[in-house]
């Protein structure tokens, strides 16, 4: 599943002076490589606000590769992303993170390295 992440503004007359000019925010989900199926958009009002945050991220997310594996492969990259979300967006609930993994290790099957590398 890819995740497409861009910034557009409105056509219009160009510049400072310009009217009707609005930032907004795109997220598209393209599974697999087929045709998009689902799209996100929310209009931004001052862009500058959030841009820090998302810096701060890449920042970190970098931070913590060097940190904990030393380096990765492109080989390998996806499931790192993939696991450094899965880390961030469960940050707040650590209290839950021990009955989740014991759930997931008794319901779902074995994933061998060949499975991880497809």
């Amino acid at each position: 599943m890819k995740h497409i992440l861009v910034k557009k503004k409105q056509s219009g007359k160009r510049g400072r002076g310009s009217e009707n000019k609005a930032t907004v925010l795109a997220a598209i989900e393209v599974p697999n490589n087929k045709n998009p199926r689902f799209a996100f958009l929310k209009r931004v009002e001052d862009i500058k606000k959030h841009l820090p945050w998302v810096h701060i991220l890449i920042s970190n997310l970098k931070s913590s590769l060097r940190a904990i594996f030393h380096g990765v492969s492109k080989k390998h990259l996806q499931r790192y992303l993939d696991e450094y979300s899965y880390r961030f967006n469960r940050r707040f609930v650590e209290n839950q993170l021990f009955d989740r993994l014991l759930f997931a290790c008794t319901v779902y099957k074995t994933v061998s390295y060949s499975d991880l590398t497809g």
